[in-house]
């Protein structure tokens, strides 16, 4: 199920959108647990270790203190 959070969306280098994890976690976050936002192709396919590791950092240090919890994956489907 994809929802609509009225969040600030923008847009990655590889021309994909995002919702930002902060907002979604202010918005829905005291229902729902957060998902997502690691970008799947510049980051988890063609990035170093390195790479990931800050945008995993980064993804959960966005989401906040979600009450219902954040689970860190990619912003959608890894290209096959």
């Amino acid at each position: 199920m994809f929802m609509n959070c009225n969040a600030r969306v923008t847009t990655s280098r590889a021309g994909a959108t995002s919702c930002n994890a902060n907002t979604a976690s202010a918005v829905v976050g005291n229902r729902v647990a957060v998902m997502g936002n690691v970008h799947p192709s510049a980051v988890l396919l063609e990035g170093t270790p390195a790479q990931v590791r800050l945008a995993t950092r980064q993804a959960i240090a966005a989401a906040g203190r979600n009450p219902k919890g954040f689970i860190v994956a990619s912003g959608c489907s890894l290209p096959t």
